[in-house]
């Protein structure tokens, strides 16, 4: 109970109630209600002075919270279930109890913050109205001389908005949830708990935002949810295996033949057998808000129909003829069948793939939500940077959609490096820059795919989370108040480091968007500088809490390190203790992800294997076994691996470059080790590559066999 407080210089952010090794310590922070001008106290000197005020119907229990659903009954406990969080946090910070009651007594002199239809009742409707009834208002009101009751109302359009506006007040306040669990949770010390008058109507700047993997909890606090716009690969979904049967005449030509699974989109058949599908779905489930027509993962389209409603739009990433078009022309023959009957239905689809690219022929129907998800292009780049191999088609996409979609775009980014997930990403600069073209650009829905992998991501997810709630956000400003709040004292050097992780990834001109391209990302002199931040900013932490936050990017810095052992090993050709490296790099995932499991950090979320260690096994971890295994039973008789090697493009495949004698001296060099096609300058290209080189071996004893070993190849050798 003892609380002692700090002088007013120090660092902001620290949070008692999340100390679980025992140390109490509370660090004033300045409110945005400035308390030189209060009107309204709330608690002083450990007292409180407010009562908190809903009706029986939001605080009657009932059916449990779903952060994703707009159902009454859903919301209706999300708000229950926030109003337990602002009894609960108002007391942490003013270190007291605050009562929460359905009704009040003529008599009462305590402030009263009335929530939901009791705060409308009061003050009246918000202000701002959105269509998905997200609009919320906050007003802290002192009594008149004739009425001397202070009141406070935190309200909205819905359940789901009175919660927003309990969370947005609790923000002002100065809390954070940076990650799950208390850990990420800043609680200020607000001891003499004072208000300024003030009356704000706020609308969120997305109809959704969520990210994948985190808790009710955090995702309710964070004011995550909304409209989800459904659109998963759902679209052979609909027509049956019997249908297929009676109808062999829609089943897509492929390489040929007709394919089981993929359809002709444009039979006219075809599509209304999906909406006749979906219409029998939706009177099942008539409280369905948004569904699915996005074709099933990967390429293969049908080559007999569809490809007459193309446009030849030329996709230089996919090095192929855009499908956008002809997906589209589909849409509009399926989407006006159901729209007759459910007017409000929307429908997601993806832009993905071979067909991302925005339509030139087709218009986008005012029910259809294209969700842009650019997994080939740009991962830990801004889609701003000169000089990228792919340009600035990022930027054009959502641009070009943005004009089409009437209903708005969905933004599916990718905050993880897809095929390496384990190492540190902040995606400041990404981030940063991509978020706010967005937000301008008619990104409606923000619903990126995400692991969990707070310990590498936390400031993209908490960039993500921030803007797509307040677009005209500064995410410098964000940034900021991350550190500052989050790791107090430590905030300096651990600022510096994860700006000079994002420097590596960034100043790096390397786009493979897998672990290949470490060697040149995460150089011996990266990780140097970075251990040295780490190193300072451990000693810099005054609580056991901030060492433990600090601690946990120190484990992922750790595990950084021990990949980058085993890559260079690899490199070196240092065989001999590959394997056991390797089993010390999985083991130690997997207990991380055990340790932080509460955290959502080191893809704790799956039961079985981590993300993090399933790709490194899927990528990376054949070699350093089969490595092991060379050193032991083979005898080696080269002094280093073979990394330089001439290579030339082969794209038809009909090329011969074996002979021993061809001369090869106006072909490009490469170090195969560090370098990819994309460094080389070959990012699009999908063709074959001739790999040649000249080694000097030393006498081989009669009867011995030479082999030559390639490590790993993401491709077929």
């Amino acid at each position: 109970g003892l609380r002692p407080r700090l002088h007013a210089s120090a660092p902001p952010g620290l949070n008692p109630s999340s100390d679980l090794l025992g140390a109490v310590l509370v660090v004033a922070v300045f409110l945005l209600f400035p308390a030189a001008q209060a009107d309204l106290i709330l608690a002083s000197d450990g007292k409180p002075n407010a009562v908190i005020v809903a009706s029986e119907r939001v605080l009657k229990e009932g059916t449990k919270q779903d952060w994703r659903s707009l159902a009454d009954a859903a919301q209706q406990a999300r708000l229950r279930e926030s109003i337990k969080d602002l009894q609960r946090c108002l007391g942490l910070a003013a270190g007291c109890k605050f009562e929460i009651v359905s009704s009040v007594s003529p008599k009462e002199k305590r402030v009263q913050i009335l929530i939901g239809e009791r705060a409308a009742a009061e003050f009246g409707e918000p202000e701002k109205k959105t269509t998905y009834k997200q609009g919320l208002r906050i007003v802290v009101r002192k009594g008149s001389l004739l009425n001397r009751k202070n009141k406070i109302g935190l309200w909205g359009e819905s359940d789901l908005s009175s919660s927003y506006a309990i969370y947005e007040f609790l923000h002002r306040l100065g809390f954070r949830w940076f990650m799950p669990s208390e850990l990420g949770e800043v609680v200020p010390a607000l001891p003499d708990l004072e208000l300024k008058e003030m009356d704000v109507s706020f609308a969120p700047a997305t109809v959704f935002r969520g990210i994948w993997y985190a808790d009710q909890d955090f995702q309710r606090r964070n004011r995550n949810g909304g409209l989800i716009i459904h659109a998963g690969h759902a679209l052979e979904s609909y027509v049956t295996e019997k249908q297929r049967e009676e109808h062999p005449e829609w089943k897509a030509i492929v390489n040929g033949k007709p394919h089981k699974h993929r359809l002709k989109w444009t039979h006219p058949k075809v599509t209304k057998a999906i909406a006749d599908a979906i219409l029998k779905r939706l009177e099942k489930r008539p409280e369905t808000m948004s569904v699915s027509l996005s074709p099933s993962d990967g390429i293969g389209w049908d080559e007999e129909l569809d490809p007459k409603y193309d446009a030849d739009d030329w996709d230089e990433a996919a090095q192929t003829v855009s499908k956008t078009d002809r997906l589209l022309h589909s849409m509009n023959m399926i989407v006006p069948q159901v729209v007759k009957k459910h007017t409000k239905i929307l429908f997601g689809m993806l832009a993905y793939a071979d067909y991302i690219r925005p339509p030139v022929r087709e218009k986008v129907h005012p029910n259809l939500v294209p969700q842009i998800a650019p997994i080939t292009l740009n991962r830990a780049h801004p889609m701003t940077t000169e000089n990228h191999p792919n340009g600035f088609t990022i930027r054009d996409l959502i641009t070009g959609w943005g004009k089409a979609a009437p209903a708005g775009i969905s933004a599916y980014w990718y905050v993880y490096n897809l095929a390496e997930v384990s190492a540190p990403n902040p995606f400041i600069t990404k981030y940063s820059t991509d978020l706010p073209i967005l937000f301008k650009s008619n990104v409606k829905y923000w619903q990126p795919e995400t692991m969990a992998n707070f310990e590498s991501c936390m400031i993209a997810l908490n960039l993500s989370i921030r803007l797509s709630w307040d677009a005209s956000l500064d995410p410098k400003e964000v940034i900021a108040d991350l550190m500052t709040k989050f790791y107090g004292w430590a905030a300096d050097p651990m600022s510096r480091y994860w700006h000079r992780i994002d420097r590596a990834w960034i100043e790096t001109r390397d786009f493979t968007g897998c672990g290949f391209g470490y060697l040149r990302i995460f150089s011996p002199v990266v990780l140097d500088e970075a251990r040295d931040l780490m190193d300072e900013a451990l000693g810099a932490c005054r609580t056991p809490l901030e060492y433990r936050r600090v601690q946990l990017a120190n484990e992922s810095l750790i595990l950084l390190e021990l990949f980058m052992k085993l890559r260079r090993d690899l490199a070196d050709g240092k065989l001999r203790y590959l394997k056991v490296e390797a089993d010390i790099w999985r083991g130690y995932a997997e207990a991380l992800a055990r340790n932080y499991k509460a955290q959502y950090c080191f893809g704790s979320h799956r039961s079985r294997s981590t993300w993090p260690v399933a790709y490194f096994d899927i990528f990376f971890g054949k070699p350093y076994t089969d490595g092991a295994r060379i050193y032991k039973n083979f005898s080696i008789v080269t002094k280093k691996p073979i990394s330089q090697w001439k290579v030339m493009t082969d794209k038809d495949g009909k090329g011969d470059f074996s002979a021993p004698d061809f001369i090869d001296k106006d072909w490009k060099t490469t170090d195969v080790a560090v370098e990819s096609w994309s460094v080389i300058g070959h990012h699009n290209y999908f063709g074959k590559m001739w790999y040649r080189s000249k080694v000097k071996l030393p006498a081989i004893p009669a009867g011995k066999k030479v082999f030559l070993w390639i490590p790993s190849t993401d491709g077929t050798t």
